[in-house]
């Protein structure tokens, strides 16, 4: 058996040095395909400018066909799908078409042509009888028209006077598009004059769409933190309102590093009902960070009652980081009920990346009497990628009791691909009394790929 999975290992690396040497003049190949489809394209572009639209069809269908990757299959559906309103004037299958080619395409250079096409058939199909495409006409020039205006909107806005301010303004009109009203926003977030937070306010209380709102709750966090704006801010958070615009205000609370927002974000962490409002005022917390947040997070980690909020809190004392989160995150793991939250904490250790948290790791990995801990133990050792670390994993993978701590201990010591873990993944391989642990010990030499692991990889393969 084992026998068989590492000769599948020498025949991955054998394909893999293939797949190289392929890879060496694969790029000429592309270079060369590239080359011809520019070529056949620009024949069957030629072919259409000249009316020989049978031919042309023809050839550019050559191209999608045989060169369905380059940089030319826009270029081609585009002029096939003119080529079909040019043979069918009108017809419903050219403006299908040109639907597809949208879709398929949405960024492509040709899209406002193929909008100018589509709508020129469409007028054709009403003029022909057919009125249910009106709306479809009109939809779609309506489209063009706020794409223009958008531009504009921008344009005005890098501008950036008084004028323009002033005409941004004045643009706004809740009967509007929502699409045009988001832009209309969104340029305002970066204009920070009265005009604009003031509409800014009545834009975020008032305008008939969520989503809307929620863009200018989002753009006013950019806009000055005087009583006013802290009032709205935080009479918002505390609503009834759609979840989707008080998860908005808190993060622009989060983003105004004001500790004196803890003990609100406390509340509504705390509060019965949304975990996705929990989760929000946490990782605000954390945005403001500073000692005062840590103890927010203790304390929120020691009185909720919800588990997923508790390893939340423990995630958020890891991204503050410090010798104080460190002991925290130490004591949940050692004293935690759960499995889950134990888990947690001694993951989050090892995003501290510090030498404490390598020794506090270290020691749990070693002289935990629980066989889970001291797997997640050498988990965020492997996230600290410390090759301190390497000795004791080594050790874990010769000596420790429970199977499932040795694999881990392997798969650990492939991902730091050195040398200084592949004797102790030879021996595993060879001589562990677990499968499960002899296959990852393998794996992990397939994954160091150095000469010291490929010729263990030989030793096994000759035992």
């Amino acid at each position: 058996m084992l026998a068989n999975r590492v000769r599948n290992w020498k025949t991955a690396v054998g394909l893999y040095g293939l797949l190289m040497c392929w890879a060496v003049g694969g790029a000429a190949l592309l270079a060369e395909a590239q080359k011809e489809a520019a070529e056949l394209f620009q024949r069957g572009y030629n072919q259409v400018l000249e009316e020989n639209y049978q031919e042309g069809a023809q050839t550019l269908r050559e191209v999608i066909s045989r060169f369905p990757k380059s940089g030319w299959l826009d270029d081609s559906r585009f002029w096939l799908c003119y080529v079909q309103g040019r043979q069918q004037p009108g017809s419903e299958e050219a403006l299908r078409c040109f639907e597809e080619f949208v879709g398929k395409h949405p960024r492509s250079k040709f899209v406002n042509d193929a909008h100018a096409q589509m709508i020129e058939i469409g007028q054709e199909l009403v003029r022909q009888g057919q009125p249910e495409y009106a709306d479809k006409v009109r939809s779609m020039r309506e489209s063009q028209e706020e794409e223009l205006t958008v531009l504009a909107l921008r344009a005005l806005a890098d501008i950036g006077d008084e004028e323009s301010v002033e005409t941004i303004v004045s643009l706004y009109d809740p009967e509007k598009g929502e699409k045009l009203r988001i832009w209309i926003v969104r340029v305002m977030e970066d204009l920070e004059s009265p005009r604009t937070r003031t509409l800014l306010m009545k834009i975020a209380r008032e305008d008939p769409s969520v989503a809307v709102r929620s863009r200018a709750v989002r753009s006013l966090g950019d806009h000055g933190w005087d009583e006013e704006m802290k009032s709205f801010m935080r009479d918002l958070a505390r609503s009834d309102e759609p979840e989707e615009l008080r998860r908005w205000a808190i993060h622009a609370i989060g983003d105004s590093e004001d500790p004196s927002w803890i003990p609100l974000l406390v509340e509504i962490a705390q509060a019965p009902g949304s975990e996705s409002l929990a989760r929000r005022a946490l990782s605000a917390i954390e945005d403001i960070g500073g000692s005062q947040a840590l103890e927010a997070l203790k304390q929120i980690y020691s009185s909720a009652q919800d588990k997923g909020l508790r390893r939340r809190a423990l995630r958020q004392i890891a991204e503050i980081g410090g010798e104080e989160s460190l002991a925290l995150l130490e004591q949940a793991a050692l004293e935690a009920p759960d499995e889950d939250t134990r888990r947690t904490a001694v993951l989050a250790m090892g995003e501290l990346e510090s030498p404490q948290a390598l020794q506090a790791l270290s020691r749990m990995a070693s002289s935990s009497p629980d066989a889970s801990i001291r797997r997640y133990a050498l988990r965020a050792l492997e996230e600290l990628e410390a090759e301190e670390a390497i000795p004791l994993l080594s050790k874990a993978l010769q000596e420790d009791s429970d199977p499932q701590v040795r694999r881990q201990a392997a798969r650990s010591l492939g991902e730091f691909e050195s040398d200084l873990g592949v004797e102790s993944l030879k021996q595993a391989a060879l001589n562990d009394s677990h499968a499960d642990v002899r296959r990852s010990a393998v794996r992990a030499l397939g994954e160091i790929g150095s000469p010291a692991a490929k010729q263990a990889l030989v030793e096994i393969l000759r035992k």
